[in-house]
Formats: C-alpha cells, sequence, structure tokens
C-alpha cells in the first residue's frame, strides 16, 4: 500500500476525522485511546456519548470475533505509531469518532444458532451525525444486501455526503 512512503510525504491523518460506524468501539484500548474523538463518538443504541462499547459475552468467546470489528476497523485507521503495543494504523494521527449503530441483543446462543440479527435502523443517521465535523465515514460491516433497499434517509445521507467530497475537492482544485 506505500504506508510508509504517503507517511514520509506528510499523510499521517494529522487534522482528519474518520467515523467508525459499527458494534461499537473500545475507545480505552491503549492502540487507540489517544486518537478517539470523544465528543464526536455516540452511541445510537444506547443514545448518549459514553455507551461506545461493543457487548461482551465473557462465558461464550466465540461472540467476540464479531463484536470486537468496530475496535479492529478503528486500529487499522488510527492504532497510535510507535506505542510499542502493535502496529500502527494507516492514518496514525487521525482522530476516531465510535459510532455505534447495532447490537445484537441479550442471547448470544441465538448469535451462534442463527448467526446475527442485526439492524440497519441507525445508519441513516451514523452517517449523517456531525457531518460538518467528521470527515470520512468507516462502514466496513458485512449486512448481506441490505443497502439494495436503502431508505429514503440512507439515500439523502450518501447522496449528501458525496456531494459534499465532490465539492470540496473542487474548491481545493480551483484555489
Amino acid at each position: 500500500m506505500a504506508v510508509q512512503e504517503a507517511w514520509s510525504l506528510g499523510y499521517t491523518g494529522h487534522g482528519v476525522s474518520v467515523a467508525v460506524v459499527d458494534i461499537g468501539v473500545e475507545v480505552d484500548h491503549p492502540d487507540l485511546k489517544s486518537n478517539i474523538a470523544s465528543d464526536l463518538s455516540y452511541s445510537f443504541v444506547d443514545k448518549n456519548h459514553s455507551h461506545v462499547y461493543p457487548p461482551r459475552f465473557r462465558d461464550f468467546i466465540e461472540t467476540s470475533e464479531a463484536t470486537s470489528h468496530g475496535t479492529k476497523a478503528a486500529g487499522l485507521i488510527a492504532a497510535v505509531f510507535g506505542n510499542n503495543k502493535c502496529s500502527s494504523g494507516v492514518a496514525f494521527q487521525s482522530k476516531v469518532a465510535a459510532l455505534k449503530v447495532f447490537h445484537p441483543g441479550e442471547s448470544p446462543v441465538s448469535w451462534m444458532i442463527h448467526g446475527f440479527a442485526l439492524s440497519t435502523e441507525h445508519i441513516p443517521s451514523a452517517i449523517a451525525y456531525k457531518r460538518d465535523e467528521i470527515d470520512i465515514y468507516s462502514c466496513s460491516f458485512n449486512l448481506a444486501g441490505k443497502f439494495r433497499k436503502a431508505s429514503l434517509d440512507m439515500k439523502s445521507a450518501l447522496k449528501e455526503g458525496i456531494t459534499k467530497e465532490i465539492d470540496k475537492v473542487i474548491y481545493m482544485i480551483v484555489t
């Protein structure tokens, strides 16, 4: 990916905020803690700024792969460079806004038998959340074609996001 070359050119994510729209992010993880934008983080499930952690079921370790997805995605983006704990994220100086949109319920046994049944109801609100402060929205989950029939809110948020970015690029080219 030529990440080190990009870093040498000054592309480290400095000044960029990235929202990780997912099942939650471990915002106190040592690789992420200093790059978490708490003021931009929000749980659409719990309707607050402090409960953006993914659900954990200690008796069912099989569920941790799915419930740690948001933390892993955030790490790929903005894990701290040079902390001797793990590798760094590709944009290690960016700030992460943890946007929790999924809660799989209280029955991990049901998850293992029937698979995850995650609602998409909070996604439109998340990708419209603080658009003036968040630069990029990372939605790396797989919901098996749920976006084929996107709601009007979802379509509107996506269209506005694309238009905003195109306008920003045109402005940068012109000036």
